[in-house]
């Protein structure tokens, strides 16, 4: 029972395993609700903790692309401590990512900018280009809403470069907007419009939503070129698809200028309620001014007045409590310090390996010249040995020598003798 009961929960973890490398495929392919139906057809009980964070992150992320409301960073707490510990980096990196953009959307700007750009280190280092792409443009974001546009486009830039390496046309016309946004922001007009029109082929493959923000965007550029035509056009495409404040606002301007200061006012009535952004309120509520101005309304000029400063005011102070670009710098230092710190122990490492390796050569050499000295002595007295066994040969056999010398001598004698008394016989 016990083993039928281990197969049945590891055949479990394997289906449900299944169900989210399918729910994964199908958010790669935007397909976010159906990511999501199915993402609530998966059975949590019994979960392993492998299978419970992928599970947490892929519901997160099913949530957030298809716009289901309360979305809370605290969902992606297990998956975060999960991976912090045992990896993959990959996911590591996807996690931080959409855990600071639910908490950029919170409003809890100082925790989202640590959190993304850890996912912008990790990311670069598994070389994930596409997510790169979206850190960057959720990064572009916080800077431009920061007030600090140098910065929104080089985060712009960045988010494009990553996007063209991979063929995702959805995310390329996003990266487009954002780096006309952020170009127009910092004077460059030519630039942006060139970034807005580049979107226009590749519009069919995003969604509505987006669809009326580009045009609505590409309308209020023709507008400041003075192609009102086009300019109008544009912005009641855009309104048709989906209203936006800014569409509104600059409607209301064209209406304006026409000299219709009735429909322009309910124009700018309807960009206020529709201004999700403060900046956006902040130029409607300046641009109504105008109009209140023109009109000879002072008193509610002045309202609209108050109502700027009040904003700005408000703005100003949130700004300076988050104090992106400080955050940002503070993270780059330590992350430098980090990989500093980080060489220096390596270098160090390195340096006691060498030492090391030197040490053992020169005991190695040394051993070798002792074994090599010793061999030498053996070899010297062998040889002087040899030399006195030699000298000793040399002297027996002079003495051998000088007594075949003798007998030979005595040997002739004794001939004679043997000779002279043969003679005498």
């Amino acid at each position: 029972m016990f083993l039928l009961l281990l197969m049945g929960c590891g055949r479990g973890d394997q289906v449900a395993w299944q169900q989210l490398v399918q729910i994964d495929s199908l958010l790669n392919k935007e397909l976010a609700d159906s990511a999501w139906r199915e993402v609530l057809r998966v059975d949590t009980a019994a979960m392993t903790d492998e299978v419970r964070a992928y599970y947490r992150l892929l519901r997160v992320q099913a949530m957030w692309k298809a716009y289901v409301p309360e979305v809370s960073d605290s969902l992606l707490d297990f998956s975060l401590a999960f991976y912090k510990e045992h990896g993959p980096s990959n996911l590591l990196a996807r996690t931080y990512y959409y855990m600071g953009a639910v908490q950029s959307e919170q409003g809890k700007t100082g925790e989202a900018v640590e959190n993304l750009k850890q996912a912008e280190l990790l990311a670069a280092s598994v070389g994930d280009q596409l997510l790169r792409s979206k850190i960057c443009n959720r990064l572009e974001d916080i800077n431009f809403t920061a007030g600090d546009y140098p910065t929104a486009l080089r985060y712009a830039k960045e988010a494009v470069a990553c996007c063209r390496g991979v063929n995702n046309p959805k995310l390329l016309v996003e990266d487009y907007e954002v780096l006309a946004v952020a170009y127009h922001h910092v004077g460059k007009t030519d630039s942006a419009l060139y970034y807005f029109e580049q979107c226009i082929p590749l519009i069919a493959s995003v969604s509505k939503e987006e669809q009326a923000h580009v045009l609505a965007n590409l309308g209020v550029y023709y507008k400041n070129l003075g192609s009102v035509q086009k300019a109008e056009e544009l912005l009641r495409r855009s309104l048709g698809i989906e209203p936006h404040g800014f569409a509104y606002r600059s409607l209301a301007g064209l209406y304006a200028e026409r000299g219709d200061m009735q429909q322009a006012e309910q124009m700018y009535v309807k960009a206020l309620e529709g201004a999700r952004r403060s900046d956006t309120r902040i130029s409607t509520l300046q641009a109504f001014r105008e109009l209140k101005m023109q009109q000879g309304d002072y008193r509610r000029a002045n309202d609209l007045a108050s109502e700027i400063a009040q904003l700005k005011d408000s703005v100003d102070r949130q700004r300076r409590e988050n104090n992106v670009e400080r955050q940002q710098q503070q993270f780059d230092k330590r992350v430098e310090h980090e990989q500093l710190e980080t060489g220096r122990r390596t270098a160090w490492l390195w340096s006691g390996v060498l030492l090391a390796v030197l040490a053992v050569g020169a005991g190695l050499s040394y051993q070798r010249k002792r074994h090599s000295e010793s061999k030498l002595q053996a070899l010297q007295r062998q040889m002087a040995e040899n030399a006195q066994a030699i000298e000793k040969v040399k002297e027996e056999a002079a003495r051998t020598q000088q007594l075949m010398d003798s007998m030979a001598s005595d040997n002739r004698r004794s001939r004679g003798q043997l000779q002279y008394a043969n003679e005498r016989l």
